[in-house]
């Protein structure tokens, strides 16, 4: 759930711990020695933190939280964003952000199914829904849902759109499928926390 505010405060905490160090060993000798300048300045990186660690966090999330493309599922850096994708994805586009990730992908039917069944065979029985248990599974996406999900997204919605569910965690992480079989697009909410 966090896991998106580690790299802003790690960074925070490098560039405030080296500007108490520099100004403390800066720190002319006289009534200001640099025992006193080093609890100032620490006093004054403690006041300074939240705002930093926030101004810090923006800057970064502008180039980690942002929109994607990419050609195949093996081009996708790292776990995280693979997870729930299937391998058989191609022509990816991915809005990734803090909590998951929106994408939109092209993948045959069939292998669809049977990622989907490889997942649910590997993950099912850690879920904490069981598969075929979410009433709307298999039915046709209302329009108004696929912009409530992909809204900001600019993506088309498609009347022949159908809702599959990935396993879902405890916690709320797990992925949902909105599948226009007849062209191969898929449409992607993934989750994590």
């Amino acid at each position: 759930m966090f896991w998106s505010l580690i790299l802003p405060f790690q960074i925070t905490c490098g560039v405030l711990a080296l500007a108490v160090i520099t100004l403390t060993v800066l720190a002319k000798p006289g009534f200001w020695n640099r025992l006193r300048a080093l609890v100032g300045y620490l006093l004054l990186a403690n006041v300074a933190f939240i705002p930093t660690c926030l101004i810090v966090g923006m800057i970064v999330d502008a180039f980690r939280f942002r929109e994607f493309a990419y050609a195949s599922f093996s081009d996708v850096p790292g776990e995280r964003w693979q997870r729930y994708l299937p391998e058989a994805a191609t022509s990816i586009r991915m809005q990734a952000g803090g909590n998951g990730y929106h994408a939109r992908y092209t993948i045959s039917e069939k292998d669809f199914h049977e990622y989907l069944d490889r997942l649910w065979k590997k993950y099912g029985q850690y879920s904490a829904f069981p598969r075929g248990s979410f009433h709307e599974e298999g039915e046709r996406v209302p329009q108004a849902a696929f912009h409530g999900e992909f809204g900001r997204t600019g993506w088309s919605y498609s009347p022949d759109l159908i809702l599959y569910y990935g396993p879902h965690e405890d916690d709320g992480g797990g992925a949902r499928y909105y599948f226009d079989a007849k062209s191969g697009l898929m449409f992607q909410r993934m989750v994590i926390w």
